[in-house]
């Protein structure tokens, strides 16, 4: 179990459980941001426009983070209230846009430190942990960008493939089932942590680019 990191790793499973909670809140609150934006504001009557992880997750999220690993949030959206017909892929892909924004906010604040050759604890401290920061939301963008409902991939698919939409509700049905048996017995988080290391090692090589020649 995830819990039992405590106590063989407490340093590694109170920066998980950290980062997945701001990570999944600014998740959910971009995409009640995105949906004012293009014209509902469902989410914001509800009082989804703010960085509680209580408001976007709730305390058995929380919870099951804590003991299982396991943890997702929710934003109401009212498709009938959105502007215009490519409104829901803008709300859908507001959330994992949010997580390749920390992704590389993250990966610059690490490089940063090491241009400015900060050492000793300080440096110890940040770089890990802006690593960990960059590859779980790496993990966070490409799980949600799925092309399975209810992930936000699937929203931005059906917005192009309108067909795809009178599926949506018996296929969501399913959705948390695909994934259980695709992390179980296809390794799907393992092969999604692998590539978030690799989106973690391109951004930071293009950074550490720019910072070069600035």
């Amino acid at each position: 179990m995830f819990l039992s990191n405590l106590f063989t790793n407490p340093a590694y499973f109170v920066n998980v459980v950290v980062i997945v909670i701001i990570s999944i809140t600014v998740h959910e609150f971009f995409h009640a941001l995105a949906a004012l934006w293009q014209g509902d504001d469902t989410a914001a009557r509800a009082g989804r426009l703010s960085l509680n992880p209580l408001v976007h997750m709730g305390q058995t999220s929380i919870i099951m983070l804590v003991l299982l690993g396991i943890a997702w949030g929710e934003t109401p959206v009212n498709r009938s209230r959105l502007k215009y017909p490519f409104s829901p892929a803008i709300v859908s892909f507001a959330g994992p846009f949010a997580n390749l924004l920390l992704l590389t906010l993250a990966v610059w604040i690490g490089l940063v430190f090491q241009k400015w050759h900060i050492s000793g604890p300080v440096l110890d401290a940040v770089t890990p942990f802006c690593y960990l920061v960059a590859l779980f939301n790496g993990f966070l963008f490409l799980l949600n960008m799925l092309p399975l409902p209810p992930l936000d991939g699937f929203g931005v698919l059906e917005t192009f493939a309108p067909p795809l939409r009178r599926y949506a509700v018996s296929l969501s049905q399913y959705g948390f089932l695909i994934l259980v048996v695709l992390f179980l017995f296809f390794n799907l988080g393992r092969v999604l942590m692998l590539i978030a290391q690799l989106m973690v090692g391109v951004v930071a090589g293009l950074s550490g680019g720019i910072l070069k020649a600035l």
